[in-house]
C-alpha cells in the first residue's frame, strides 16, 4: 500500500525523479541553478531528505554510487582542468524518458587552456 492505494506485488512503480526535482515544496527556487542547495554545511536543509534520491537508497541502493560518483568527479576535474567550454546556442529542455535527456543534439565549444 503506497500513501492508502493498493499496488498489486509484481507492479513496477518508478519514481519521477524529474518532477520532485522541480516541486518548490522540496526545492525552494527550484527552476534556478544553486549548486549550493546540495552543501551539507546549509543552515536551511532541504525539507524532505527523500525528495533526490537518484541512486535509490537502504539495502537495495546501486552498489555504483560511489564509483560512479567518483568517475564524474575525476572526469570533470580533468575536463575543465584541460578545456574552457562555451555553450553558445539556443537554450534546451531536458525530456523525460525514464531517463532524462536533451530535447536536441548539444554542441559544445572546447578550447585548449
Amino acid at each position: 500500500t503506497l500513501q492508502g492505494y493498493r499496488v498489486k506485488a509484481g507492479t513496477w512503480v518508478f519514481v519521477n525523479v524529474q518532477q520532485s526535482g522541480k516541486n518548490e515544496d522540496y526545492f525552494p527556487r527550484a527552476s534556478e541553478f544553486l549548486p549550493e542547495r546540495w552543501l551539507r554545511s546549509q543552515e536551511d536543509p532541504q525539507p524532505n531528505q527523500f525528495a533526490s534520491i537518484p541512486f535509490s537508497i537502504g539495502t537495495r541502493m546501486c552498489v555504483g554510487r560511489r564509483l560512479a560518483e567518483q568517475e564524474i568527479y575525476v572526469l570533470l576535474a580533468r575536463l575543465f582542468s584541460k578545456y574552457n567550454f562555451e555553450y553558445k546556442y539556443d537554450e534546451w529542455d531536458p525530456t523525460f524518458r525514464v531517463l532524462q535527456n536533451p530535447d536536441k543534439p548539444q554542441k559544445f565549444t572546447m578550447t585548449e587552456r
